[in-house]
């Protein structure tokens, strides 16, 4: 005979296994959900050898940017220093005007003249009074250049055509040309002085006196022969701009107060204190 058993269940139950209300024991991928139903994930330590490529590629990172600075610092620190300052320094050179050759009598044989050139920007004509953004037509700025340089309308609207900048119009203006042109105003029209050589006598004295070329250099005579002492010493004016063309102020040496005090004391200075101040 077979003995039966029978397998008693607590009052409410179904018979089947019930659940931990922690869900799925520990251990199983590492994670487990708590009584809030929040996850909550086991750490677990980093192999050694990951932590030490980490720390390698980070030196090797900062040893390469101390290097590159470095270099930039101290090898090509002179070289970028002057190339920055020659980005921000503007050289005008002088005109390179020549001395005057007169004759015994005094009469001029040689001299210098302002003259200059007329370009114009098609792209930014403004006339005054108008909005600053505003371009005016070329026939209007034509029409006005028109009365002033004795040139028909049509001959300078047909000089500027369809190109939008860097336009000469005219060369070898006189000055009093080139001050009506200036007192007219207008926006996109640049003149540029140059020095131009003249001869009043003519072929007169052409042989001893000599000329210069288009790029006043002196050819023959005394233009060629006196070329030092014609020329004048003239000093290249330098002025720094920022990045948007702002003018910066040049640094200059101060006086040592030293010097100063020297100089007032000496006895040449002492001397002139003595002189009477005639009004």
């Amino acid at each position: 005979m077979r003995s039966t058993s029978t397998r008693r269940h607590p009052p409410g139950g179904s018979g089947r296994q019930q659940r931990s209300p922690l869900g799925p024991r520990a251990g199983s991928g590492g994670q487990r959900r708590s009584a809030g139903n929040h996850r909550i994930v086991d750490l677990q330590p980093l192999s050694p050898g990951r932590l030490l490529t980490v720390y390698l590629l980070l030196c090797a990172a900062l040893g390469g940017l101390a290097v590159r600075l470095a270099w930039l610092q101290v090898v090509n620190g002179d070289r970028l220093q002057a190339r920055a300052r020659s980005f921000q320094t503007l050289s005008v050179k002088p005109l390179g005007t020549r001395r005057t050759i007169v004759d015994r009598m005094g009469r001029l044989v040689a001299l210098d003249e302002v003259r200059f050139t007329l370009w114009a920007h098609p792209r930014i004509f403004n006339m005054p009074g108008d909005p600053p953004n505003a371009v005016r037509p070329v026939a209007d700025v034509a029409a006005k250049l028109a009365g002033v340089m004795a040139l028909p309308k049509e001959q300078l609207i047909t000089l500027i055509g369809n190109r939008s900048s860097g336009i000469r119009l005219a060369t070898d203006l006189d000055p009093e040309t080139a001050e009506k042109i200036k007192q007219l105003g207008i926006s996109g029209l640049d003149l540029i002085p140059f020095p131009q050589r003249v001869y009043p006598q003519g072929p007169l004295f052409a042989n001893v006196v000599g000329f210069l070329n288009q790029e006043r250099v002196p050819q023959a005579g005394l233009e060629q022969s006196r070329d030092h002492d014609l020329h004048r010493q003239e000093t290249t004016l330098t002025m720094r701009r920022g990045a948007d063309g702002t003018p910066l102020r040049m640094a200059s040496r101060p006086v040592p107060f030293t010097a100063m005090t020297s100089v007032s004391n000496s006895p040449w200075t002492r001397d002139c204190s003595r002189w009477p101040i005639r009004p």
